[in-house]
C-alpha cells in the first residue's frame, strides 16, 4: 500500500511540475512577437562594455579590489 501511495505522489508530483514549467513558458517555443520586444536589449554588444573588459582582461571591478591587489 505504501508503494502505491508513493507513486501516486511521485506522478502527481511530475505532472505538477510540468503544468509550473508550461504556465511560465519554459516548456514552450517563444514566439515571434516575444523575439521582437526585446530587440533593444539585443542592438547593444554586451562585450564592448568597460565590464566586459576588465573582465576579459582580469582587472577587478571595484577600487578596493585595486588597493588589495598590490
Amino acid at each position: 500500500m505504501q508503494r502505491r501511495g508513493l507513486l501516486a505522489v511521485t506522478a502527481l508530483t511530475v505532472l505538477l511540475t510540468a503544468v509550473v514549467l508550461a504556465r511560465a513558458g519554459w516548456l514552450s517555443r517563444p514566439s515571434a512577437r516575444q523575439a521582437d520586444a526585446h530587440g533593444t536589449a539585443r542592438s547593444r554588444d554586451p562585450w564592448t562594455t568597460e565590464a566586459a573588459w576588465r573582465w576579459r582582461h582580469s582587472q577587478p571591478s571595484h577600487w578596493r579590489a585595486c588597493l588589495l591587489q598590490h
